[in-house]
């Protein structure tokens, strides 16, 4: 008997597990015998008539029967059937992760706070982190409400803690950041900058950058960034996550792609395949973009399909379209 033991076993069993195609068969429909049976499990169908099994049959990529432990471990052919035994464990439908920014290639020094820090915490947290950080690294802090809405956070602010350093401060939700000039400057963005549709800077009184980078100009830095990281560190952040991913039960992952291009991430899995499946939906970063197909086909475990588009922000930031006006900023109703 098999033992589904390693990591390697666990992904590639666990990405089998997409749907229970004939959930009641208790008959292996076919002269050939199944490629691999597991057995000895508690095999949740999803049939409230018949809602678990005891085994289930696979062959290549499709189950083909679940039911009674005797009748599955029949269809086994010796020699050309791998039986693995499952110890009573529970067995479920692979997981759908319906909405993933993947894969992270970006991994600045962390400024690290409590919950919705006050500017003063953040700022404190940021200095202390540039003064461990090797000089031009990247910090990242997490902004809360209270300082997001600070007009005293901004570029100024943080270029007097960390000036030696690119410092993004990013609110919970992920439709606004405050950067520092180092920041702007590394991700093309200046004065004279006008912001991408759908996006905005934000400007003091004299028309200059006061840091603040909302929307499609944030998309458009990040992206900036994923740009500057080669194919070869895409593919390994890309393979470990879907390695976790397999490790949980999740067999699909649906990535939003606002980070890596989907037509480079998929060219980039073609050529590294994963051992779960990505969908990978086009995030285009200007005005409605005409879908093209990836370079590589599509494979049996990475797609590109559908587009997404962002028509506004989320209440936290005050973006979110809303019909009346916000309650602490009275005539701004967001969009």
């Amino acid at each position: 008997m098999g033992t589904p033991g390693s990591t390697a076993a666990r992904a590639r069993f666990v990405a089998l597990l997409l749907a229970f195609a004939g959930a009641c068969a208790t008959r292996v429909a076919s002269d050939r015998p199944p490629s691999v049976v597991l057995t000895n499990a508690r095999v949740f169908t999803g049939d409230p008539a018949h809602a678990w099994a005891e085994a289930l049959a696979i062959r290549g990529d499709r189950i083909v029967a679940v039911g009674a432990r005797a009748e599955i471990e029949a269809s086994a052919a010796p020699g050309e059937t791998q039986v693995i035994d499952a110890g009573g464990r529970t067995v479920i439908p692979g997981i759908n992760d319906a909405h993933v920014h993947a894969p992270d290639v970006w991994h600045p020094v962390e400024a690290a706070t409590a919950p919705d820090p006050s500017s003063a915490e953040l700022l404190a947290a940021v200095a202390k982190a540039a003064r461990s950080a090797p000089e031009g690294a990247w910090i990242h802090g997490d902004l809360g409400v209270a300082a997001l809405d600070d007009p005293a956070l901004g570029r100024v602010a943080l270029d007097r803690v960390a000036p030696r350093h690119p410092v993004w401060l990013d609110n919970l939700a992920g439709h606004a950041t405050i950067l520092s000039s180092l920041a702007l400057r590394t991700v093309g963005v200046d004065d004279a900058s006008r912001p991408p549709a759908g996006g905005f800077y934000g400007r003091d009184r004299a028309g200059r950058l006061d840091g603040r980078v909302d929307e499609y100009a944030r998309w458009v830095a990040m992206r900036h960034l994923a740009n500057e990281v080669d194919d070869a560190t895409v593919a390994r952040e890309a393979l470990a996550l879907s390695a976790q991913a397999a490790r949980f039960g999740i067999t699909t992952l649906q990535d939003m792609s606002n980070v890596v291009d989907a037509r480079r991430l998929a060219e980039i899995l073609a050529r590294n395949p994963p051992p779960v499946r990505w969908r990978i939906i086009r995030f285009p970063l200007g005005l409605i973009e005409r879908a093209e197909r990836p370079a590589h086909p599509a494979s049996a475990l990475v797609r590109v399909s559908g587009t997404k588009y962002i028509l506004d922000g989320t209440p936290i930031e005050r973006g979110a379209a809303m019909l009346q006006p916000y309650s602490d900023r009275p005539g701004w109703s967001g969009g």
